[in-house]
């Protein structure tokens, strides 16, 4: 598994979370004030697994504090703008969203 630099150059604690093994899982920890990114193709599932790991509900129109980390997504920005684009094309919207 890849591991990805911090922005003060320090290479994130890697720590099995499970006896190395077939299928064992690692967890990266990040110093605070860390930036991770999650950057992906539309539709590889990068809101689906911000849910899973932070509780979305998926409707949240604002940047969601969980803990010590802030989730942004683009999906709560398209929330937010679309009391106010509803009847604008979804190809019109996205550079305004994103």
């Amino acid at each position: 598994m890849p591991t990805l630099p911090s922005p003060t150059g320090d290479a994130p604690q890697r720590r099995p979370s499970s006896p190395a093994g077939e299928g064992a899982a690692t967890v990266l920890t990040y110093p605070p004030g860390s930036l991770v990114l999650l950057a992906g193709l539309p539709g590889a599932g990068k809101s689906t697994l911000l849910d899973r790991l932070y509780g979305l509900s998926g409707d949240e129109r604002e940047p969601f504090a969980a803990g010590g980390t802030r989730v942004i997504d683009s999906r709560q920005s398209r929330n937010w703008w679309a009391r106010y684009l509803g009847p604008v094309p979804h190809r019109a919207r996205t550079p305004l969203v994103h």
